[in-house]
């Protein structure tokens, strides 16, 4: 009896592996759509936007901001000089911010 019962398990055992090599060979690891790094720079865009909104809302719409690696780059207009430079340095205090690239042109 005891050794039916061990015969059972181990022919269970055997179909369970069996099955579970068999889905293995069938899963595959897809990447994910976004990576560690686009996803960090999706947050310093949002920060750097926000930033942007709280602090200049006259000229925040006019602004788009883009990031990759950490590189952040302002386009747009800034309507005076001062907002230029209140955009620059809003970005630049941003955590993660490697560099603020400034393209912004005067109105």
């Amino acid at each position: 009896m005891k050794r039916n019962l061990l015969m059972m398990v181990v022919a269970a055992g055997a179909l369970l592996a069996t099955g579970a090599l068999a889905n293995a060979a069938d899963y595959t690891v897809t990447p994910s759509d976004t990576t560690a790094s686009q996803q960090s720079d999706m947050l310093i865009t949002a920060n750097v936007k926000g930033k942007l909104e709280a602090d200049l809302p006259e000229v925040a719409p006019a602004i788009a901001v883009t990031t990759q690696d950490g590189v952040v780059t302002l386009k747009g207009v800034a309507l005076t000089q001062d907002y230029l430079v209140k955009a620059v340095f809003d970005a630049r205090s941003v955590d993660g911010v490697v560099q603020v690239r400034n393209e912004l042109s005067l109105q």
